[in-house]
């Protein structure tokens, strides 16, 4: 089923939560609706399902106007963080608690929880009452429930929050494969970028209530078209200066602007991914950019280095990564001096401005500390 929004906007007494919307989700696709706490995306959500009702504009499902319509008549699935489940129920009796309001049979019934608990792989647990469960099952238990009532579109509000990241991994691996099992419509809300990232086909980034950004995780990731998109979007270094003659300088660093880039202050920023820059023993011909190891890391699959600018200001630790490998072959050291070779740099030239790319030549490997290649780094790891 399909979702249209034309011009939704909501207010709170003298709080604007949602700006007029238009919004197109397809059918059968999984999205995320991501964005900071306050941003309007849980407000959009539950306007979406029939929780709150828009000022103005229209909502259709499937090209019905269903702006009206009460949530029972909607046919959504809802899951919420904190699961939602009657204390007082079983498993399987919450799970069936949609399919007795439609009065279907109780071998049917009874058929259909069945089913809904071997698809949540939790059939052993029918009997066992909510207080019984850890947190992964309880939210295996909420999905259930929300499939039971075979809906049109699926709606989750942060269905992962309240988790461990071992059991969110393991959840977002079911729930996208429940999804392309059956084909329903997938919206679920959450602020994790990760998360955003990895299980949906298309991702709506959402800023003081209104679309900042829409499109494919890939489109997102690489090609940010704004600052607030490139900053919310995984982990990034930043550098600001004053522009001076296609340079931009801060103390004794500098970074070499394309002639093409445009200026419309005497001031700019560049931001860089840690996957974007290597380090090096020497600056090279379009960069000065020393530094100082200041932390090493040796967490998840790569080595995370932490770097401190030196002879000039930023206003967070650089990031680099290197394999485990490399690290042991290289041996970093806590004070150790080098330099950020950058390899693909963002200029903003103001801070609404949409960013322009920058790309540099690599040193020679014999001045390479670590190859690129060997550098590359997951930074929303």
């Amino acid at each position: 089923m399909s979702i249209r929004l034309s011009n939704i906007s909501k207010t709170f007494g003298q709080f604007q939560a949602l700006q007029p919307i238009n919004l197109e989700l397809p059918k059968g696709q999984f999205t995320a609706l991501l964005g900071p706490s306050g941003s309007g995306k849980t407000t959009l959500l539950r306007i979406i399902a029939g929780l709150e009702h828009a000022d103005q504009g229209q909502i259709f499902l499937d090209q019905q106007d269903v702006t009206r319509q009460p949530i029972k008549d909607r046919q959504v699935g809802l899951v919420f963080q904190n699961y939602a489940l009657f204390r007082h129920m079983t498993v399987a009796d919450n799970i069936a608690f949609g399919l007795k309001l439609r009065k279907l049979a109780k071998a049917e019934i009874h058929k259909q929880v069945m089913a809904l608990l071997e698809m949540v792989q939790l059939p052993h647990l029918a009997k066992r009452y909510p207080a019984q469960l850890s947190g992964g099952q309880k939210q295996r238990v909420a999905l259930a429930r929300a499939l039971a009532i075979n809906p049109r579109v699926l709606l989750l509000d942060e269905p992962f929050g309240a988790l461990d990241e071992q059991v969110r991994q393991e959840l977002r691996r079911s729930l996208r494969q429940l999804h392309d099992q059956l084909g329903f419509t997938s919206v679920f809300v959450t602020h994790d970028q990760q998360e955003a990232l990895e299980l949906s086909d298309q991702v709506v980034l959402m800023s003081h209530g209104r679309i900042e950004q829409q499109g494919s995780p890939k489109e997102l990731f690489e090609r940010p078209q704004s600052r607030f998109a490139f900053e919310f979007l995984g982990h990034n270094n930043l550098f600001q200066g004053q522009l001076q003659h296609q340079r931009l300088v801060q103390g004794q660093a500098w970074l070499q602007l394309n002639a093409t880039s445009s200026a419309t202050s005497e001031q700019g920023t560049v931001l860089l991914r840690p996957h974007e820059l290597s380090l090096a023993n020497q600056a090279s011909e379009q960069a000065h950019l020393p530094m100082q190891i200041t932390a090493i890391n040796l967490v998840g699959p790569q080595v995370q280095i932490e770097l401190e600018p030196q002879g000039w200001q930023s206003d967070k630790p650089w990031q680099v990564g290197i394999s485990h490998q490399q690290f042991h072959q290289w041996q970093p050291e806590r004070g150790q001096l080098c330099f950020a070779v950058p390899h693909l740099a963002h200029f903003f030239a103001s801070h609404d401005s949409p960013p322009q790319s920058l790309r540099f030549e690599q040193l020679s490997k014999s001045s390479q500390l670590v190859d690129e290649r060997q550098l590359a780094y997951n930074s929303l790891t």
